[in-house]
Parts: C-alpha cells; structure tokens; sequence
C-alpha cells in the first residue's frame, strides 16, 4: 500500500516511519498533523477542511511537492467561510487557485495517485449532487 489515513488505527509512529522511508507518499490529514510534521515526498495532499488561515493552508499543502518532486493539493470548499480562507490565501500569496476542472491529464502522476484522482472526481461529483438535492 503506498497511501496511509494517519487514524487510531495503526501506531503513530509505524506511520511517520512508512512517509519518511518514502513506502506512503499521499498524506490525509485535518488539523491534527497540519504543524510540526517533516515529512518529504508527499505527492498529494488532501484538505477534507479548510483550514481557518492562510497560515494553516500553506503548512498543509506545502507538504506536496517538496523537494523538486511533484504535488498536488486537494481542498474540498464547502461553506462562505472556506471560501473566505480560500481568498485570503490567493490574495496573501499572489496566487490562483483554480477550481479542479473536469477533466485532468493524469499520466503526470503515479498509477495509484491516478487512480485516487478519479474517485475524488467521483466523490465531489457526488457531494455536489447530493448537496442539491438535500432539504438544507
């Protein structure tokens, strides 16, 4: 397996060891492991929150992509607020932060990461789907 859910289920430390030896390289996480973590080939990372500050985001998803290698961060925006964040990270950092288009050309990374691209795709059609058609 090259992915790991840093979760209760595994020790914390079996964990850390499997990205610093570069056997896990995509990284879910909330704010838990947002700070204090030195981990270097990450290739995607994936935001299932918005983090509360520009700050925070840049920690985040500056875990993808380090070293001369490629990244991609995923940040799911699901409420004004995390657009609010989403801006103040554009407008501090001079940056355009799209929104994932519809298709993508995925032969850039891994077969595995490729793969989890295509049922996040599936995942935020979904939500997008199921958010229109709830009663809230």
């Amino acid at each position: 397996m090259i992915w790991a859910v840093l979760s209760a289920l595994c020790s914390l430390l079996t964990r850390y060891k499997g990205f610093k030896e570069g056997h896990k390289r995509i990284l879910v996480a909330t704010d838990l492991v947002g700070r204090g973590i030195d981990i270097e080939r990450v290739n995607i990372v994936i935001n299932y929150d918005m983090p509360d500050s520009a700050d925070t985001y840049l920690h985040r998803v500056g875990r993808a992509g380090r070293f001369g290698t490629k990244g991609l961060a995923i940040t799911f925006v699901s409420s004004a607020s995390d657009s609010d964040v989403l801006n103040q990270v554009q407008a501090r950092f001079e940056v355009d932060i799209k929104e994932l288009p519809e298709q993508i050309d995925t032969s850039t990374y891994s077969m595995i990461s490729s793969c989890l691209l295509m049922l996040f795709f599936y995942l935020n059609h979904f939500l997008v789907v199921a958010r229109a058609g709830s009663n809230a």
